[in-house]
């Protein structure tokens, strides 16, 4: 199950995560040119879920949007 992306995501940038069965974060580097592809106001790195919506952001880094995405699993876990 991919996600479709509207513009020109880098996929080398986008990091997937399972939480749960039902919900999927993706880590994505939205751009300047997408960032009304995802109604957000600024480009940065933004959670989203498997519908493209976007969950978590946005973030100055990868590593900074991971960490919130794991954050978030324990917290959907405890």
């Amino acid at each position: 199950m991919g996600l479709a992306r509207p513009g020109p995501v880098d996929a080398m940038l986008t990091a997937r995560h399972t939480y749960g069965m039902a919900t999927d974060l993706a880590a994505v580097d939205i751009h300047d040119d997408d960032v009304g592809d995802y109604s957000v106001t600024e480009a940065g790195w933004y959670a989203v879920d498997d519908v493209d919506k976007v969950v978590l952001g946005p973030f100055d880094s990868l590593a900074q949007c991971e960490r919130a995405i794991q954050d978030r699993k324990r917290l959907n876990d405890a």
